[in-house]
């Protein structure tokens, strides 16, 4: 019975889609069945719609770590700091005022005496000016954006 209905749906769709001019508006088919056990015929209108497949998400990126003084260059004033640098950022160690200065996932700190680089996650740098010794260690580094840490000797 079921072959039936569903051939005689067929037919009536493919015989309606041949008979009409491009000029005439197309009437849609309606396709009903029967299923067993119903007392009427139903229409694909009256099921429920299918559910979507689940998506899966997409990957995560790490998130950028913070730094333990945020972008509280002053917590450098005493030399050791943990700061995050967004491009440039100007840093006072033991009273001289340096310059940090971030580009392709390095830093750059310049002062009137000199300047040192870092480049490489982990990689550490010391410099001295007449007094006590720095020494700067690359913790995170993304772009134009480092986590710098500076402790200081004396």
């Amino acid at each position: 019975m079921i072959r039936r209905v569903l051939l005689a749906t067929v037919l009536t769709a493919a015989l309606a889609a041949c008979g009409s001019s491009a000029d005439e508006p197309q009437a849609q088919p309606s396709a009903t069945f029967e299923v067993p056990g119903a007392t009427t015929p139903v229409t694909p209108s009256a099921l429920p719609p299918s559910s979507p497949p689940a998506s899966t998400p997409a990957p995560s990126t790490p998130a950028f770590p913070s730094a333990k003084d945020g972008q509280n260059y002053k917590a450098c004033n005493d030399g050791n700091c943990e700061v995050l640098i967004r491009k440039t950022a100007v840093i006072t160690l033991n009273g001289e005022k340096n310059t940090a200065t971030v580009k392709d996932g390095g830093v750059r700190l310049a002062s009137k005496t000199g300047y040192v680089s870092l480049g490489g996650l982990g990689g550490a740098v010391s410099w001295s000016s007449n007094g006590p010794t720095h020494m700067a260690t690359l913790k995170a580094a993304e772009g134009d954006t480092v986590i710098i840490v500076i402790k200081t000797r004396r």
